[in-house]
């Protein structure tokens, strides 16, 4: 049986920077926070859609140092914690608190347009070439494309 070996795709500070600078509308606070998560803590998809503003903000409704990630939220059903230590990081996420009303505990960390629960398939990276996609709103990101969806 072949083994599956190989890095995942990773976006350089420099392309980040580039994506994170066109950001705009009325989501730009929360694709900004998500972005800075996953590429700072490492997030995937699965994990930055479980998590609840319980996991990122202490009883005192500040941000945490550390999230834990429970065995239901991760790949291959393993507890983690990760540390938000990163200042950029940190910042995104307190500037997309701001814009969000409840700070129920249990409530979703990330809200689509509609107010429901984000879904791990509304970040998405894609390797199929943007000239095969026909699809506004990609943005090529070196061998791989970050999928912007408008909501």
């Amino acid at each position: 049986m072949a083994s599956k070996r190989g890095n995942a795709p990773y976006i350089d500070p420099d392309t980040l920077d580039f994506v994170l600078t066109r950001l705009s509308g009325p989501n730009a606070a929360r694709n900004s926070a998500i972005l800075h998560i996953s590429h700072y803590l490492g997030l995937r998809a699965k994990e930055i859609a479980s998590l609840t503003l319980g996991d990122m903000l202490n009883r005192r409704g500040e941000l945490r140092d550390s999230i834990c990630l429970l065995k239901h939220m991760t790949k291959g059903a393993k507890f983690r914690e990760v540390y938000l230590v990163n200042t950029g990081a940190r910042a995104a996420v307190e500037d997309y608190l701001r814009t969000r009303g409840t700070r129920a505990p249990e409530r979703p960390l990330f809200l689509s347009q509609k107010g429901d629960a984000f879904s791990e398939h509304h970040a998405a990276v894609d390797r199929e070439p943007l000239s095969r996609r026909r699809r506004p709103g990609f943005i090529a990101l070196g061998s791989a494309q970050l999928c912007h969806q408008p909501y």
